[in-house]
């Protein structure tokens, strides 16, 4: 069973509370001190002009479900035995993946074809972004869709254009077992509004929020109290998430000088990332070894464009001194 399964149920918690939050998903861990300059290719990015209007879409939606909205970490399967729990090729949208939590336990339904090849266009985006099914049932908002209601319709579009071209696979998950009364829980849940088109790059504050929304570096960022997310720690760290190997806890990402972020470089920030693009730093895990629930494979192929708006955003928030140590001592 993966490490994500711990990140997840929290993230459900703090939706439950009914929080207004505009962000939303699954953010992960990140260490305090940066690395040394490790120089790797950008991963490649077609030209908008270069391609049909299809393939752009395709391009775009396939980029946002593995690499930023992060469909495929959760509908996949992951090896826990390597660092950073990498994608096992080969099972992409076949489902499986187990949530345990007080709400029960969830489990990743199939996202090929073969599981929701008969829902239309519309009902796939009703589900993304209301979590509401064809029978007008609503989805636990584990998947966190009161966060994806904040993105485009465009880019929504694009994620089920790339979902529907994964390859089949014939798995058949088990059913969700909740305990919480989901359908009243829902009535709650801020969502929206979608802003109409993807804010211009050039406006690197206001694209680095869509981009850090999309991409859901939040929830497990931010403290949990009884009533949801601590909303006077955004951003600062401190949630702790029990992992089978080591127990891990989110780190500070505002711009505070010495306990968040805020000594970090742009070129630091994005080479944290570059580390991981070529998979050399995703090593076998010993006995002894550290792991991290940060999908580092996944998110490590975001565009510079994107991790530099990330960076600009996070460097705009107001700094909160708040220490953190990610490996604490079990």
């Amino acid at each position: 069973m993966s490490y994500l399964p711990r990140v997840r149920q929290v993230v459900a918690l703090s939706i439950i509370s009914a929080t207004a939050v505009v962000f939303s998903g699954c953010g992960k861990e990140s260490v305090p001190d940066a690395p040394d300059r490790v120089d790797a290719a950008a991963p490649a990015d077609a030209a908008a002009d270069t391609l049909s209007p299809e393939a752009a879409q395709l391009a775009r939606g396939e980029y946002l479900a593995r690499h930023v909205a992060m469909c495929i970490d959760c509908h996949s399967t992951r090896d826990d035995s390597i660092y950073a729990s990498p994608l096992v090729p080969g099972t992409e949208g076949g489902g499986g993946e187990r949530f345990p939590g007080p709400f029960g336990l969830l489990v990743a339904p199939n996202i090929t074809p073969t599981g929701i090849g008969d829902w239309t266009d519309d009902q796939l985006h009703a589900a993304i972004v209301r979590g509401e099914r064809p029978d007008g049932t609503h989805i636990f908002p584990l998947m966190p869709w009161p966060g994806y209601s904040h993105m485009t319709d465009a880019d929504v579009r694009a994620i089920i254009a790339y979902i529907r071209t994964l390859k089949p696979l014939d798995t058949q998950p088990p059913a969700s077992e909740i305990k919480a009364p989901v359908e009243e829980m829902v009535k709650h849940i801020p969502t929206g509004p979608a802003p109409s088109a993807v804010p211009d790059p050039a406006d690197i504050i206001a694209y680095g929020r869509y981009m850090t929304t999309a991409a859901a570096c939040f929830d497990c960022h931010t403290q949990q109290g009884p009533q949801g997310p601590m909303m006077d720690q955004a951003f600062a760290g401190g949630l702790r998430f029990d992992l089978p190997r080591n127990p891990v806890v989110s780190a500070n990402i505002t711009p505070h000088a010495t306990t968040g972020i805020g000594a970090w470089s742009e070129e630091q920030f994005i080479q944290r990332f570059h580390a991981y693009r070529d998979g050399s730093a995703a090593v076998k895990l010993t006995p002894k070894s550290r792991t991290t629930i940060m999908p580092w494979a996944f998110y490590s192929q975001m565009t510079d464009q994107d991790l530099k708006a990330i960076y600009a955003y996070l460097q705009s928030l107001p700094p909160i001194d708040h220490a953190v140590v990610i490996f604490p001592e079990e």
